[in-house]
């Protein structure tokens, strides 16, 4: 039986081993390296199914905001008022084809925003692209960003 977190004296414990093409857990290395290579044989697949990142707003706007999860609400939002920003929007992180999404970043004034002190995406971008985006707006206080807020935080930092 299954004990949920919090349950007091609650144990719950997963092996770290493998499973085989039948589905009986083993910690046989060999058959690790087989169920590994299967798995990673489908990432080509998913590349071609999964949503990419795309380009939103006037394509010749001055700056162009690369941003991941909900904060495309707040961006989609924010062209209402000016057609100076677009934005590109990440719906997934993994996998990507990468050649694909670093055409989008061609000619861009490009900045980070996200809501994590890191800047995540920044290095995931930066590790399959090359593109170091150095601009960024970051919110780490556990609020999401707000339009105006955004909006001026945009206008002022591009100056």
């Amino acid at each position: 039986m299954r004990t949920f977190p919090g349950t007091p004296g609650g144990l719950y414990k997963a092996p770290g081993n493998e499973h085989d093409e039948f589905g009986f857990v083993t910690d046989n290395a060999n058959n690790r390296i087989i169920q590994q290579d299967r798995r990673f044989k489908k990432i080509k697949y998913i590349i071609d199914e999964i949503s990419h990142p795309k380009l939103y707003g006037n394509t010749n706007a001055e700056i162009t905001v690369v941003c991941w999860g909900s904060l495309k609400l707040q961006m989609m939002e924010l062209l209402k008022l000016t057609d100076r920003i677009n934005f590109i929007h990440f719906p997934a992180i993994y996998p990507l084809d990468w050649e694909k999404v670093k055409k989008l970043f061609e000619n861009k004034n490009l900045f980070i925003v996200e809501n994590n002190k890191t800047a995540q995406l920044r290095s995931v971008i930066a590790e399959n692209t090359g593109v170091l985006i150095e601009k960024s707006i970051l919110k780490y206080d556990g609020r999401p960003f707000f339009v105006d807020e955004l909006y001026e935080k945009l206008l002022e930092v591009s100056l």
